[in-house]
């Protein structure tokens, strides 16, 4: 006897009809390589689901669905890639990872692939198939998430935030909501030669305070602002400490102070940043700054891919380079 959905009063192995049936399967750029990169049956996994790619013809470039039919590991990176995964589709062409699209199917694409997957009289997955992997993505990207700790300076500066950009920040409501969590990099006090000593410590609150200046560098010269608020900010040795913006680096944190704050996390048993956490903040603060006209916005073309084209894999001679990202908040 089929088995009945009672909540949609579809049958779970009828195939799928409708775009919201799909859409479960049909990987997004930011997930598929979250999986790539976390997922131990990461090929496993993707096999069957699909994905929404830029493609080309003679004529016109358009988006189109694709079925992943199984995942090739080059080891190393080649060419524009930063991974060392390829997923093949069902036109047997081979794409790296990041020319998936990053926005969802639209109804238009998914009567094409539809369509053309009847006339192919091509099996369509089932409620039931799309119901089970869809369940077995989600505790992966779940798993990941949990898993994946800040590891790296480049990872923890996401949400370190510099006095400049901290200025904007803390003279709005929602600007204090977005920055607590988030990382300084603060003065401590000095050594024993009389250098200055920085270290890390998280954003607790927001709160007024009386007024006071601050300065900072900007376009070559040095403004100074004048401010009725200051940081709470806790110390790994969870010591709580109400600081001005003047006591805030406009200058990076490095691998030693990174080091260091790692080590007293550790000793403390404090859980360090998870990725999800430092993503979605870095993802706010972004876009609150680019609302108030903060930043300039940068739009990244992605670039059309041969339907026909085959990318064969050449043998890798020398290790490749991987460079290092910028830190969107440093200054």
């Amino acid at each position: 006897m089929l088995a009945l959905d009672r909540n949609r009063g579809v049958d779970q192995f009828e195939e799928v009809r409708f775009i919201h049936e799909l859409d479960p399967v049909v990987l997004s750029r930011a997930n598929l390589i979250r999986l790539a990169e976390k997922a131990e049956n990461f090929d496993e996994l993707v096999k069957n689901c699909y994905v929404r790619m830029l493609t080309k013809t003679d004529k016109v470039t358009f988006h189109a669905i694709y079925r992943i039919i199984g995942v090739i590991d080059t080891q190393v990176p080649i060419g524009k890639s930063k991974y060392a995964k390829r997923i093949r589709v069902d036109n047997q062409a081979e794409r790296i990872l990041e020319s998936t699209a990053v926005d969802p199917m639209t109804q238009e694409e998914f009567d094409v692939w539809y369509k053309n997957a009847k006339l192919k009289t091509q099996p369509l997955p089932t409620i039931r198939w799309i119901r089970q992997r869809s369940d077995e993505i989600r505790l992966a990207l779940h798993d990941a998430s949990r898993r994946s700790e800040v590891k790296s300076v480049s990872e923890l500066s996401k949400i370190v935030l510099s006095r400049s950009r901290l200025v904007p920040l803390v003279q709005s409501t929602e600007g204090e909501g977005i920055i607590e969590n988030c990382f300084v990099r603060m003065v401590l006090g000095h050594d024993s030669t009389g250098q200055t000593k920085y270290g890390v410590a998280q954003i607790v609150a927001v709160t007024e305070s009386d007024e006071y200046s601050v300065n900072v560098p900007m376009a070559g010269s040095v403004t100074t602002h004048t401010m009725y608020r200051k940081l709470t900010l806790r110390h790994v040795s969870n010591a709580y400490m109400d600081v001005g913006l003047q006591s805030i680096s406009n200058s990076p944190i490095d691998g030693a102070e990174f080091f260091e704050w790692t080590t007293a996390y550790l000793h403390a048993a404090l859980p360090l940043p998870l990725m999800d956490f430092i993503e979605k903040k870095e993802r706010q603060i972004h876009e609150y700054l680019l609302s108030r006209g903060l930043l300039l916005k940068k739009v990244k073309k992605e670039e059309p891919v041969d339907d026909e084209e085959r990318r064969a894999v050449e043998p890798v001679q020398k290790k490749l380079k991987v460079s290092r990202s910028r830190d969107l908040y440093g200054q």
